[in-house]
């Protein structure tokens, strides 16, 4: 089963993006409830899925030359 991998950890980054401006926007009422700290949370959310996009563009780059068969040029026009 095939899936678009690289998709799937765009929309969960964008997830925790749209997490991080609403705790930046809550910032002072998250703190007040000693709830600050989601900030971080947000972030390193952000951090990570940057980091997963990078992995999986990867990961999917080396399977689709792995599937390449031997001897087909590396030119784009021959994919």
């Amino acid at each position: 089963m095939e899936t678009d991998n690289v998709r799937v950890v765009a929309l969960g980054t964008a997830v925790w993006l749209v997490a991080l401006v609403a705790a930046l926007v809550f910032h002072g009422r998250l703190a007040a409830h000693d709830n600050g700290d989601w900030v971080w949370v947000a972030l390193a959310g952000v951090f990570l899925g940057f980091v997963g996009l990078r992995h999986v563009r990867r990961r999917q780059r080396a399977l689709r030359d792995a599937l390449r068969p031997r001897g087909t040029p590396d030119s784009p026009a021959a994919d």
